[in-house]
């Protein structure tokens, strides 16, 4: 077992421990980095530099730089931007296990937000993949 999934493995236990809260902010950072992922993973498909995806979006290569490492946020605006950059769309799409998610009307059920305890937990969890 490598040290990111003996790490991921400890980050999910303790998430497990501190509740349903916790719970759904990891799976929420989850998200943010596999995004982070396939932007990246793009980009160097397309023979691109941060830079030069930045020139192509209008933003500055910081910001592709943020988006990468999971530490954005970006706007419906920049995400089109971007994914037009990259031969890509934005689309919204089911989970492929989303039926005990479901409301029975086809629409998702609500999600609780995080409490600043798990958020916070999680935030933590999530810089110590760059110490590993």
């Amino acid at each position: 077992m490598s040290k990111v999934d003996t790490w991921l493995r400890h980050v999910e236990e303790r998430a497990a421990e501190e509740g349903p809260e916790a719970v759904a902010e990891l799976e929420s950072l989850r998200e943010r980095f596999r995004f982070a992922h396939m932007v990246m993973s793009r980009r160097r498909q397309l023979g691109l530099t941060q830079s030069e995806l930045a020139n192509k979006c209008g933003l500055d290569q910081a910001e592709i730089s943020r988006i990468e490492c999971g530490r954005a946020n970006p706007t419906l605006d920049t995400l089109h931007t971007l994914a037009h950059a990259l031969e890509r769309e934005v689309c919204l799409s089911p989970k492929r296990n989303d039926a005990s998610r479901s409301s029975g009307d086809g629409s998702r059920a609500p999600q609780r937000k995080a409490t600043p305890g798990a958020t916070k937990a999680a935030a933590r969890a999530a810089k110590q993949v760059g110490k590993t």
